[in-house]
């Protein structure tokens, strides 16, 4: 019995010992992405990129509503001459086409503004995911957390220094991205 004990013992103290080298080996980091993909942006001017995407989308916009407009003018003076009232019907339908012209290109124009967002940021977030991914495989972090969610919410709500210089991977990520941090 007293052999069976301490058995017991030695296999209980190799278990714990066993958890704890697990538990050594657990390598937590986090980050803040959205600081990153913030300033990333920031730095590659993509607000002043998309302000000039839908500058070009809207000069579009314009030069097709200005087209329309003067063939509708023309095709209104065209229906006040019309004899028939056939004929009348048949302009007052191009005009109702070219109406429809110009609201389906300003729609249109708003779906490739949203695209040319989507993209930007899509993009933003690609580049900001591989420096991220980069500093996790060079740390050989196997766990990493964000420091807030997607709504802005803190997923982490504090870290002490000494914490925050150990775990926290932002820095080495905005370096890799050439960023500049204070």
């Amino acid at each position: 019995m007293r052999k069976l004990i301490i058995n017991l013992f030695v296999v209980l103290f190799f278990i714990s010992l066993s958890n704890c080298l697990v538990a050594q080996e657990l390598k937590i980091g986090f980050v803040q992405k959205q600081f990153l993909v913030n300033n990333l942006g920031a730095k590659e001017g993509i607000r002043q990129k998309l302000d000039s995407g839908r500058n070009a989308l809207y000069q579009r916009y314009q030069l097709t509503q200005r087209a329309n407009t003067q063939k509708i003018t023309q095709l209104v003076d065209q229906r006040k001459k019309a004899t028939s009232s056939s004929e009348q019907q048949r302009i007052t339908q191009q005009i109702e086409g070219l109406q429809l012209n110009t609201q389906e290109e300003r729609e249109k124009i708003e779906l490739d503004y949203q695209t040319l967002e989507k993209k930007a940021v899509d993009d933003l977030i690609l580049k900001v995911d591989n420096a991220i991914a980069e500093v996790v495989k060079t740390k050989k972090i196997k766990h990493l957390l964000t420091q807030s969610s997607g709504n802005g919410e803190s997923v982490i709500l504090y870290a002490d220094q000494q914490t925050n210089a150990t775990y926290n991977i932002t820095l080495e990520v905005a370096k890799l991205l050439g960023l500049t941090t204070n």
